[in-house]
């Protein structure tokens, strides 16, 4: 009788694990996708009508290669994600939703990415920015979702969620305006950053007995809102910009970690 209890347990955890292995790989090399895109398009100014990158050839060829090589990973990522899911059948609703998600948005990046090469639309550049945040953090819910499949998720850090995918096409619109010399989106997102920063902090100190998701989530956040101010004064160098859009995407993964384990347990 023991044995027939276990071994259904073991296969239980099997596919989440796995699931869980493949949102842990899949989200940083998401993050690398999206950080050399920015990397690539920050890099780039409009002359005559054609965009001419400033970066040293073999720094763009390794960025783009890097960019290549992580998107080849991703993919395939994707298409582990949606076996194990098939094979495990039946399992949660949320990391079927999930898996759906990770899988639909890979294949619309594939898409979109054709599109942006060359920066001519901003709608296109927006949407490959934003694509790319929310696959990272469909990824990373994979993860820890994985390890917390009992609980609803909490409200609060995922409005704040919503509002830093939203708020990263935002800031792809204000560069992608730079790139053509114009100053436009630049009042929209400070004023949306500022109302995003304030429901991240509540969302942090409304879950700090999560720890260092929390913890990480305050810090990330008030070190994004100042690097605002720095960037404004400065005049956006490149460094700090890119720096700015990664820590982005990584507070929009710690505000995925606060729902799962700030959420509450099904009774």
């Amino acid at each position: 009788m023991t044995a027939t209890v276990v071994a259904p347990q073991l296969g239980a955890a099997n596919p989440l694990r796995r699931l869980g292995l493949i949102g842990l790989w899949g989200a940083p090399a998401t993050l690398i996708i999206v950080v050399t895109s920015v990397l690539l398009r920050l890099a780039t100014q409009f002359h005559g009508g054609e965009p001419v990158s400033s970066l040293p050839a073999e720094v763009e060829h390794a960025a783009r290669m890097t960019h290549r090589l992580a998107a080849t990973g991703v993919g395939l990522l994707a298409a582990l994600a949606l076996v194990t899911a098939y094979r495990a059948r039946p399992i949660a609703k949320a990391l079927r939703v999930a898996v759906g998600a990770v899988v639909g948005l890979t294949l619309l990046l594939a898409v979109v990415g054709r599109y942006a090469t060359g920066y001519g639309a901003m709608p296109i550049v927006a949407l490959n920015v934003m694509g790319g945040t929310a696959l990272a953090c469909g990824f990373w819910f994979l993860k820890e979702r994985a390890a917390s499949p009992d609980t609803r998720l909490a409200l609060l850090p995922l409005t704040a969620l919503a509002g830093i995918v939203g708020i990263s096409a935002v800031g792809a619109a204000t560069s992608f305006a730079r790139m053509h010399g114009d100053r436009a989106f630049g009042a929209m997102h400070l004023w949306l950053a500022t109302l995003i920063a304030m429901l991240a902090v509540v969302a942090a100190l409304r879950h700090r007995h999560c720890g260092l998701p929390a913890a990480a989530t305050a810090a990330l956040v008030t070190a994004q809102y100042g690097m605002g101010f720095a960037l404004l004064a400065t005049g956006r160098p490149l460094y700090l910009t890119l720096l700015h859009a990664a820590m982005s995407a990584l507070l929009a993964l710690g505000l995925v970690s606060l729902a799962v384990r700030g959420g509450v347990v099904r009774r």
